[in-house]
């Protein structure tokens, strides 16, 4: 999902690391049946069996993740009149892959055997991001049987999962525990869905869903021990995202999304309930990134480099108790919610038709510099 925002945000190294990237998933990692592997190292392909033999199975939470965004990035590469070889076949490819495998299975599951096409763990929310990446799917092709199968999921997940107040099964490494990610990632769908249809059903279903992820979401600051990283950093809670029912800390925003369906919420209805819980959640990163003058300490006796933002704030001791408050070392998906130097949008827009600017409204906003460490006074126009 990193290339997403190298593409809009950069036009030089990162955009060209970005279709590289783009292009490398295309040629590289897609099985003739249109599945994408999960995983690749060292020019080996791998399952998420966690063993040699288990190279067919898939977590569905990844291959739905990368459609959703394969999706965006083909909109936006295309009306830029930007070529990637075969990426619309592709990406084609793969929604055809799911709807295929719904017609068969009945439903997307946790995990699958993307060569015999079989359910292999159902019965969770693994696949909440699929309705949105169908949906999508519908916009970018035409294909109706892609909006049908993209609402039978809408309905599933709302009458087995969301109305049952669990979602769960989307981190690959947790089982089937109930996790914060298979909740925005169903909110995402019912965004995505009611933008597509119009439906007033499926803007109900996401605020119901919008009610349920933000459950996940610290509402009070846990006091750190004071001579942990993070108590030295005076660091507060408040607006982290617990990850999940297993893995007990919470992390800097959402794992993997943006928070782009609650600024989509608030668009629609115009209640500010969504703009401040998006507000919480986007105000406690900058507090977990490594700078230059303010290092982030980590376990392993270095500081994270500059730019860089560890996933785990450690609010309990499941990992021991003298890491309570601690970092680890390494590159972690937060930092694509927290470039530097800053380079802001804007939306300004007047009227009540939050529809007009479309799904890929973001790419046309208002970008501006901000340096680190600096400020900057813009004039902004409203969007009609």
């Amino acid at each position: 999902m990193s290339t997403f925002p190298f593409l809009m945000e950069d036009e030089g190294a990162a955009r060209q690391q970005a279709l590289s990237t783009l292009s490398f998933i295309v040629n590289r990692l897609q099985k003739e049946n249109g599945w994408y592997v999960p995983m690749y190292a060292e020019g080996k392909c791998y399952g998420d069996a966690f063993s040699e033999e288990g190279n067919s199975v898939l977590l569905v939470r990844k291959d739905g993740d990368l459609l959703y965004f394969m999706l965006k990035q083909l909109i936006y590469l295309r009306e830029r009149e930007i070529q990637v070889g075969g990426l619309k076949e592709s990406v084609k490819a793969q929604a055809d892959a799911f709807v295929r495998f719904v017609k068969k299975n009945g439903e997307v599951g946790q995990f699958l055997d993307m060569d015999r096409e079989i359910l292999l763990q159902g019965k969770t929310a693994s696949g909440a991001i699929v309705p949105a990446a169908l949906a999508l799917a519908y916009e970018v092709y035409g294909d109706e049987e892609y909006l049908r199968t993209a609402q039978a999921l809408g309905e599933g997940y709302l009458e087995n999962c969301l109305r049952r107040g669990v979602l769960n099964g989307g981190p690959g490494e947790i089982c089937q525990a109930p996790d914060s990610e298979s909740a925005f990632a169903l909110l995402e769908s019912y965004v995505q869905l009611y933008e597509t249809t119009g439906k007033e059903r499926w803007l109900l279903a996401a605020k119901k869903a919008f009610r349920l992820a933000v459950t996940w979401v610290m509402s009070y600051d846990f006091q750190f021990p004071k001579e942990s990283t993070a108590g030295k950093l005076s660091a507060h809670t408040r607006g982290t995202v617990f990850a999940n029912a297993q893995n007990k800390h919470s992390a800097p925003g959402i794992c993997t999304l943006s928070g782009n369906s609650m600024l989509k919420l608030y668009r629609f209805t115009g209640e500010e309930i969504y703009l401040e819980w998006m507000r919480r959640i986007s105000h406690a990163i900058p507090q977990f990134v490594s700078l230059n003058d303010r290092p982030v300490d980590t376990l392993s006796g270095k500081p994270l480099l500059t730019g860089y933002i560890n996933e785990r704030i450690q609010t309990s001791d499941w990992e021991e108790k003298h890491t309570v408050g601690e970092f680890l070392y390494g590159s972690n998906w937060p930092e694509v919610s927290m470039l530097y130097d800053a380079r802001v949008t804007v939306l300004a827009e007047r009227g009540g038709n939050a529809k007009k600017l479309g799904h890929l409204y973001y790419a046309r906003m208002k970008k501006i510099l901000v340096p680190a460490g600096g400020e900057c006074v813009t004039v902004v126009t409203a969007v009609e």
